[in-house]
């Protein structure tokens, strides 16, 4: 059951676009807490605010802050999206987006039309940490590429709270950012994977789409437990429009965890027993020989990635902590997935 806590915000640390991040006391302690003011209204320092535990009782890691429910220094708040689609639909939470399909968007006419990406290449990814390097592989390659960037539902569903993404676009690395399924905030909605998918291409005309999960993966060290399986359903989504199915998959030298050494278990059940279309999939230098399974379902492609490590340099590329110092592996892998996937562009 979730457990819930009032409390008084004793500082506002951070303030962007959809999230504020909170000190708020708690009792005898101070807390760190996140507000989405898409669903509360942005707090000041003294404001009371309703708190979901849960997670912080549960000691988790990744997403392991409190989230703010309430501000009880309002007694109404309107936040309305401006469309009839519903995320987290019938939930106290649920809210109405302005989905890219739905008969009120502007893009529903092309959309009711689309049945195909054109052999737009699209990477599938497994972690939010895998997006940095993908797209400083792309842009290393073809810098005017326009990249759509499709979070899913897998892990965090509000787009706001990744610092990654925020700093893509203020790069100009990414164009537009979709959010899918029950994910919200992108400048796009789009209720399933495959609409988005078709947004991207005929909506805003990208060349690349990376689709992958915000930040937070759930994990139950099982194999089929876990959403990074969603790796092999954008693979199939991608093939099934017409695209050009790329696997950026999970490989790790510094994980203590002998699932995760190499290529993770799953990445590995992803492409074995989810995926149901022939995909590229790039792996870094002297990293194919151990392939053999995957290689029989896919293709795989061995790639230079170390130019993407000297592009990382001065953005914070993290992955459970690590940098790439710290597990060079799993940034040369993504980044190999992006480094091929510019190729594809000329070919």
């Amino acid at each position: 059951m979730p457990t819930f806590e009032t409390g008084s915000v004793e500082e506002i640390v951070e303030s962007r676009d959809g999230v504020q991040f909170l000190l708020v006391r708690v009792g005898l302690e101070t807390r760190r807490a996140v507000l989405y003011t898409r669903y509360a209204a942005p707090a000041s320092p003294g404001d009371n605010v309703v708190l979901n535990t849960t997670a912080n009782e549960l000691s988790l890691g990744s997403g392991g802050d409190d989230f703010v429910v309430w501000n009880l220094a309002v007694d109404s708040y309107d936040s309305a999206g401006g469309g009839h689609i519903m995320k987290l639909r019938y939930t106290p939470l649920q809210s109405d987006v302005l989905a890219v399909e739905a008969p009120e968007s502007p893009h529903h006419i092309a959309l009711a039309r689309a049945s195909s990406i054109d052999g737009m290449p699209v990477i599938a990814a497994s972690l939010h940490s895998q997006l940095l390097p993908v797209v400083a592989g792309i842009r290393l390659v073809r810098p005017e590429a326009r990249i759509a960037y499709l979070m899913t539902d897998g892990g965090a569903l509000d787009v706001a709270l990744s610092e990654t993404v925020r700093r893509l676009c203020e790069l100009g690395w990414i164009d537009c950012v979709i959010t899918i399924g029950h994910a919200i905030g992108g400048a796009l909605e789009a209720v399933n994977v495959y609409s988005g998918l078709l947004a991207a291409r005929c909506a805003d005309k990208c060349d690349i789409a990376v689709v992958g999960m915000g930040p937070g993966v759930v994990g139950t060290a099982t194999p089929f437990g876990t959403t990074a399986l969603e790796l092999g359903q954008t693979l199939n989504a991608a093939g099934s429009l017409g695209g050009r199915p790329v696997a950026a998959v999970r490989m790790s030298s510094a994980d203590e965890r002998e699932r995760h050494t190499g290529m993770s278990h799953h990445a590995f059940t992803a492409l074995t027993r989810v995926a149901l279309v022939r995909a590229d999939v790039p792996v870094p230098l002297g990293y194919a020989d151990d392939l053999d399974e995957i290689r029989k379902l896919h293709n795989v492609v061995e790639i230079d990635a170390e130019p993407v490590i000297g592009a990382l340099a001065g953005l914070g590329p993290s992955h459970m902590g690590r940098s790439p110092e710290e597990d060079r592996l799993f940034f040369l892998a993504a980044g190999a997935a992006g480094l091929h996937t510019g190729r594809l562009l000329d070919a």
